[in-house]
């Protein structure tokens, strides 16, 4: 992004600037789930295999892959039907929002592949390889900056080369994090299966507590895009609505802020209802009503 910056200013304007910065909301919400997927699955991961409980180590993995498809599929449906949409959602406007709108479509539309990279980088890193996890994130950030000079100078390509260059950076990391399968370093595989059991309570309880621990990574993702956000709104006043788009970004934050704690106690419900179900939820209900949450 810091490259896309420079790039962007140099050869698309101040509109093009301007158009960056309030995309970036969506590069952070995408980069903010897959870390947080990533991050609490291989955690889990990492936990269950040193418990000796392999089977369920690479369930986890399973179920974390799952999730990524799954949310791949939404933001790349959201980006190719609703990107103008969500352009002037965010406080675009005339040319900026046809440059963001255009930024937005192609990164949403790689939405799989950052997820997957995160993912990816995460696992390899608990499984052992953390200078193949951090030779894949520095080769694919490198690329980013070489490719926002080709393919915005020589190409002529424009916010669509910015966008391109950005989305082709995961692409290398995963042809990176790949070697681990090819050489047969991985521990932790796919169980396909799996993926169709019926939920049972105790997985739910893992999976809640993945995600209200990780969850600090979306939510600081989101803080991090609404400041980026709020200067890019000041940047190009006739085309953005900056002071809109800065209350927009702020409500995002808050709503982020009030799932991870509400994450958090749904976790910590379906914990204790796996002991005392009855009494609890009872308790739970009565201080839902009360607003003690």
């Amino acid at each position: 992004i810091l490259a896309d910056t420079y790039f962007i200013s140099a050869g698309v304007g101040s509109n093009g600037i301007a158009a960056l910065n309030l995309a970036l909301p969506a590069y952070s919400l995408l980069n903010g789930i897959g870390l947080m997927v990533g991050m609490g699955g291989a955690t889990r991961y990492s936990i269950l295999r040193g418990e000796g409980r392999e089977d369920e180590a690479n369930q986890v993995f399973t179920h974390a892959a799952g999730m990524a498809a799954l949310l791949g599929i939404l933001f790349t449906a959201a980006g190719l039907l609703f990107s103008w949409e969500i352009a002037g959602a965010l406080g675009a406007s005339g040319q900026v929002q046809e440059l963001a709108s255009i930024y937005l479509r192609t990164l949403l539309t790689f939405s799989l592949l950052f997820l997957f990279n995160n993912l990816l980088v995460c696992f390899i890193r608990n499984d052992g390889q953390p200078n193949l996890s951090m030779a894949a994130m520095l080769v694919g950030c490198l690329s980013n900056v070489v490719l926002d000079y080709v393919f915005i100078f020589p190409l002529g390509m424009g916010m669509f080369g910015a966008a391109l260059a950005t989305c082709v950076a995961p692409c290398i990391g995963i042809l990176i994090s790949s070697t681990h399968f090819l050489r047969g370093k991985n521990s932790f595989r796919p169980v396909l299966h799996q993926l169709f059991l019926k939920f049972k309570i105790r997985n739910i309880q893992v999976y809640l507590h993945i995600a209200g621990a990780a969850g600090i990574c979306l939510r600081a993702g989101a803080g991090t895009a609404g400041a980026s956000g709020a200067a890019g709104a000041g940047i190009s006043r006739a085309g953005t609505g900056g002071l809109h788009h800065g209350r927009i970004l702020d409500r995002l934050v808050q709503r982020i802020a009030h799932i991870h704690k509400l994450i958090g106690h749904i976790a910590d419900l379906v914990v204790q209802l796996d002991a005392h179900p009855a009494v609890l939820l009872g308790h739970y209900v009565i201080a839902l009503a009360v607003g003690n949450l």
